[in-house]
């Protein structure tokens, strides 16, 4: 048996979500790789997309990077988070030993051109994740 985990970053996502037979809820914020819709922090969504899950467990995702935000996704009420980027920087991570992440410098342009494809959300030059010793640059 498959099961549909769907991202929602409001209420009225997470709603549509469960009428569509989803299984999974996961309840995002800006912070958030991949595909993201919302435009507010990782933590308000969660209630409201857990107000209209039902029965449907809500997990959180968006700029969980250690247990402080893992206890603030279970405070209010997710089931438990997704983390992505954040394991980069493992060392169990099969990323490359020089491999580091920052957040584009095109991401302060984003929401001034009106959301143009799906770029990053992220403030300028923000490291997100590093593994080894690369220097860092700015990517212009």
């Amino acid at each position: 048996m498959a099961l549909v985990i769907q991202t929602a970053s409001s209420a009225i996502g997470g709603k549509r979500s469960v009428d569509a037979g989803a299984d999974i809820l996961v309840a995002q914020g800006r912070e958030t790789g991949g595909h993201v819709r919302g435009m507010v922090a990782n933590l308000p969504p969660i209630p409201g997309v857990l107000n209209v899950a039902g029965s449907v467990q809500v997990l959180a995702a968006g700029g969980i990077s250690d247990g402080r935000w893992l206890a603030a996704a279970l405070c209010l009420g997710a089931s438990g988070v997704v983390i992505g980027t954040r394991f980069l920087a493992t060392p169990e991570s099969t990323a490359h030993s020089e491999y580091i992440v920052l957040r584009n410098a095109e991401a302060d342009r984003w929401p001034a051109e009106g959301y143009p494809g799906n770029r990053t959300r992220h403030r300028s030059g923000e490291m997100v994740a590093m593994r080894g010793s690369a220097p860092f640059v700015t990517v212009p």
